[in-house]
């Protein structure tokens, strides 16, 4: 395996395992949502709402992003 190959199978690598860590994380999260009373459990779902409704996706893709920035900044 020349070193074109080589680098290409470790960020391949890199990538994938923080795109499932988030998606990990993300789950985490929603499943957790309720029981903090962030969502309500029952209910009908209505968008573009008057009430605040923050969802935690976006705080799981940010920690991954930390993640990742922090592990490439010490793996390379």
């Amino acid at each position: 395996m020349d070193n074109v190959q080589y680098i290409f199978v470790v960020y391949a690598t890199f990538f994938i395992s923080i795109v499932f860590f988030s998606l990990f994380i993300n789950a985490i999260f929603l499943k957790f949502a309720t029981t903090l009373g962030i969502r309500e459990r029952e209910g009908p779902i209505i968008r573009w709402s008057s009430v605040s409704k923050p969802a935690l996706g976006g705080i799981s893709f940010y920690i991954a992003f930390l993640l990742s920035m922090a592990s490439f900044s010490v793996f390379f």
